[in-house]
């Protein structure tokens, strides 16, 4: 990079310097105080809607540098313009944290993740038509001969100690850590040198696997690349590139085998109750539509809360990040197929060398093939075995082609 002219260099650094201490989800998060609670009364047959209040919000320091930053990226380079998104969609999520209980908040959250009613093509299809039809195609099928439940019966710590054996694998020159943590909400969450698992939880097999293709080969490994490349913003964890990250590790999740019905039904459930809380129904509405949808009542705690976070548990102020794992899923796949079609076959490797979103690829893609950009450093084996990459792609496009993909239930 110091090959690089000044006005294209300092920002990025800049910028680096400053996203990697924005932290959005972190400031959004309820208590566990109000899990205990609201479960408690809804054991007594009395629930109450969880009382949240934000403390207030003032991110004027690091908007501003934010909004120097935005200043010197004058550049139309390719790296320039990329720092330039990035800082605004940290400054956006900085804005709406500030906002939080406010339409200002659900304003600003769907201009960073979308929307249910966001069409993913040309024929009008949109995220929420796309997550009905996944939960009604799964209501025809008895799961429980299907897909017998699995026992939740892994702890934490062998959780950690099975992520710990494959990172110590694949990222031999690195030391990542693996931890239990009792106030994480999710069941897991993952950053380029730690990786922290909810604490007080059990977990089934299929847990594991997904956990560890998920996080810690597509979240950890993608930050990790993209900090060995001379442009850094490719190493921050933006709001910008969260839609095409989650969907990279829902994809991951399909082509590695360890996706499952129920986890599909989970990410669709999701669209529908974020669709449902736009429309009015409260915390409590979205609490059952879990319950209805095959999860404990402390999953269904915990993704309603997900949905409300930052918002008004009342309903019609909400959070709509939950809808990207289904909506960048389906990205992400129609980014690899028009790979393959247009023979494109290494931009699927670009893809995972870093922080990005699908539309960066091609942009992005003269400067990798001039070695300007670094190819990754750790790859998944599903990307390394183009093969395997291939022929599910292939079998993907055929029966769309031939209408199978058109099931009806």
């Amino acid at each position: 990079m110091k090959d690089f002219p000044k006005e294209i260099r300092v920002p990025d650094r800049a910028l680096y310097k400053v996203g990697k201490k924005v932290e959005i989800l972190k400031n959004l998060t309820w208590p566990l105080s109000h899990k205990n609670k609201f479960l408690k009364q809804w054991e007594k047959k009395n629930p109450e809607l969880p009382k949240i209040t934000y403390p207030k919000y003032d991110f004027s320091n690091q908007k501003l540098q934010l909004r120097d930053i935005l200043r010197q990226c004058r550049s139309q380079h390719p790296f320039s313009l990329i720092t330039k998104r990035t800082a605004k969609s940290f400054l956006l999520g900085l804005e709406m944290v500030e906002a939080v209980g406010t339409k200002r908040f659900f304003k600003l959250s769907k201009e960073l993740y979308g929307s249910p009613e966001d069409l993913l093509n040309d024929e009008g299809v949109s995220t929420f038509r796309t997550a009905k039809r996944f939960l009604k195609s799964v209501k025809k099928f008895d799961l429980t001969s299907i897909s017998p439940p699995e026992l939740a019966c892994i702890l934490p710590e062998t959780v950690v100690e099975e992520i710990k054996a494959v990172a110590l694998e694949k990222f031999q020159d690195k030391k990542i850590k693996v931890i239990t943590d009792s106030k994480l909400k999710s069941k897991a969450s993952a950053g380029p040198q730690r990786i922290r698992i909810r604490a007080a939880t059990t977990f089934t097999p299929h847990d594991v696997e997904q956990l560890i293709q998920h996080e810690l080969l597509v979240h950890t490994l993608t930050l990790l690349n993209g900090r060995k490349q001379p442009l850094k913003t490719l190493g921050l964890n933006s709001p910008r590139t969260t839609c095409s990250q989650e969907g990279l590790a829902v994809f991951a999740e399909f082509i590695t085998n360890t996706m499952d019905v129920t986890r599909l039904r989970r990410i669709s459930a999701r669209v529908e109750a974020i669709q449902l809380a736009l429309e009015g129904a409260d915390f409590l509405d979205i609490f059952l539509f879990f319950m209805e949808h095959g999860q404990s009542e402390e999953e269904s705690y915990f993704s309603a809360a997900r949905i409300f976070r930052g918002g008004c548990v009342k309903g019609r102020v909400i959070f709509t990040k939950d809808l990207v794992y289904l909506k960048g899923f389906i990205q992400v796949h129609n980014f690899f197929l028009t790979a393959l079609q247009h023979k494109k076959f290494l931009n699927p490797q670009y893809f995972i060398s870093g922080r990005m979103n699908c539309s960066d690829v091609d942009e992005l893609a003269p400067l990798f093939r001039s070695s300007t950009l670094k190819s990754p450093a750790y790859e998944p084996d599903w990307i390394s075995n183009r093969s395997t990459l291939l022929a599910f792609l292939l079998s993907s496009s055929v029966m769309s082609n031939l209408g199978l993909a058109r099931f009806r239930g």
